[in-house]
């Protein structure tokens, strides 16, 4: 399979810092490709296409406040309709740090099998081991090339009687096509659901008893109960629905698999409420999750990544299974210990801001270079130019660091020690000076 990546929410995915001594109030600038939905279709009722929100009438009514600001997500042939901001990110990022924030989340895919069959089907095509996974379980792994390149980063959810893949909904059709291939004489059914189930998520510590106020009395303990990688199926307002808690923003995270009509009820139960639960679009989650140390699939690292390169190579792939497809080169990679490059984490040092002024503000696609004094730049007599290393791959400013850039970037091995300093290239500005992380998490404390 070569699916290619579906892409990065458009043409600049990085998001603008939030203004200096403010908690409130959009970006400094707008982020580029960003539409406000301020013209309401002719009918607000009209459906929206299956690959988009069914959200959108609702987000596009004249009485809807305050009007959110759009991003594409995919290719531009087929893009999907992705909420930046609903005016107020940097309030959006507070509520998943100190309470509970809403998202809708379109550019989900899903896909079900079903059969005794499944899950060793499933272990035999995919990175992670799968087999023994429990009901009421969610492992993370990775769908590769017979290359070893990653085609799809997966969650699979095994619930009783199906298993679920969570997935980004662009790459769900070839990934299911090309699955289907393999099913010879196995027990196993095979659907891609995203055309008839959406996608929500609560992010913050109020997430949980945000969604218990709406569900079932027999469903609370669990959901208050539910733990990271855990799955449990929960009845809001009387409506099943699938929850798995991943805690992207290093706080508790519950996504919501919800059928695509009950989606606009349940997101206005939650958002209208006695206690209204504050909705977020991508500007704020991007700051909140790099801080958290949370790659993503085709904007971190993708289809021309092998594992080994994406940064989170233990939690997706088991290294105690057997056989599955791409699995000589990675296990090739794992014994020889070399690879091209890895996804880090960069800080930058104090030195690159100047006294009582702004932060350089990196952007994605950023050159990484050595600094010309360090080992490996080269000979400045033959050339005085640094030598690229990598490139940024997000950045963003971090609130919990005092505005801060913090950034993941693709770097060559040899640059990956933890303290190895680099520059990054600042258009129309000096270089600035950063420091290789331990870890992709750079939120401090234990948030």
């Amino acid at each position: 399979m070569s699916s290619g990546c579906p892409g990065r929410p458009g043409p600049d995915d990085r998001v603008r810092p939030f203004s200096q001594g403010r908690t409130a109030g959009p970006p400094a600038r707008p982020s580029a490709g960003a539409t406000p939905l301020t013209n309401p279709p002719a009918d607000p009722d009209a459906q929206a296409p299956a690959h988009q929100s069914p959200l959108l009438a609702l987000f596009r009514d004249p009485g809807f406040e305050p009007a959110p600001t759009m991003l594409p997500w995919g290719p531009p042939a087929a893009p999907i309709e992705l909420v930046e901001s609903f005016g107020e990110p940097a309030v959006e990022y507070a509520a998943m740090r100190k309470a509970a924030a809403l998202m809708d989340l379109p550019q989900r895919g899903l896909l079900e099998l079903t059969g005794p069959d499944r899950l060793s089907f499933l272990d035999r095509m995919l990175t992670q081991l799968l087999r023994d996974t429990p009901e009421g379980r969610w492992r993370a792994s990775f769908w590769l090339s017979r290359q070893g390149r990653i085609d799809a980063d997966v969650r699979v959810v095994n619930l009783a009687g199906r298993t679920l893949i969570d997935l980004d909904r662009h790459l769900a059709p070839a990934v299911r096509q090309a699955l289907e291939r393999f099913i010879i004489t196995e027990d196993v059914a095979l659907r891609d659901r995203s055309a008839e189930f959406h996608r929500l998520a609560l992010h913050g510590p109020g997430s949980a008893p945000a969604l218990c106020a709406l569900a079932e009395p027999d469903d609370r303990a669990a959901l208050i109960a539910l733990e990271p990688g855990h799955a449990a199926i929960v009845r809001p307002q009387g409506q099943r629905v699938v929850v798995f808690r991943a805690d992207e923003v290093s706080a508790p995270g519950l996504h919501i698999i919800v059928p695509r009509d009950a989606a606009a009820p349940l997101w206005r139960a939650l958002t209208e409420g006695v206690e209204p639960i504050r909705p977020a679009g991508w500007a704020a989650f991007n700051v909140a999750r790099i801080e958290a140390g949370t790659p993503l699939f085709c904007v971190d690292f993708g289809p021309t990544n092998l594992p080994h390169e994406s940064g989170v190579l233990r939690d997706r792939v088991s290294f105690s299974k057997g056989c599955y497809l791409g699995q000589e080169v990675v296990a090739r990679m794992e014994a020889r210990k070399q690879f091209k490059a890895s996804l880090a984490a960069l800080r930058l040092d104090p030195s690159s801001r100047a006294p009582s002024g702004p932060w350089p503000e990196p952007h994605a696609g950023a050159s990484v270079f050595i600094p010309p004094e360090s080992p490996g730049a080269g000979s400045p007599g033959t050339d005085a130019s640094p030598k690229p290393v990598g490139a940024v791959t997000s950045s963003a400013p971090s609130p919990m660091l005092g505005d801060e850039p913090v950034c993941f970037a693709m770097l060559r091995q040899s640059c990956l020690t933890p303290g190895t300093r680099v520059l990054i290239d600042i258009p129309g500005q000096p270089p600035a000076l950063a420091t290789v992380q331990p870890g992709l998490r750079t939120l401090p404390g234990q948030m």
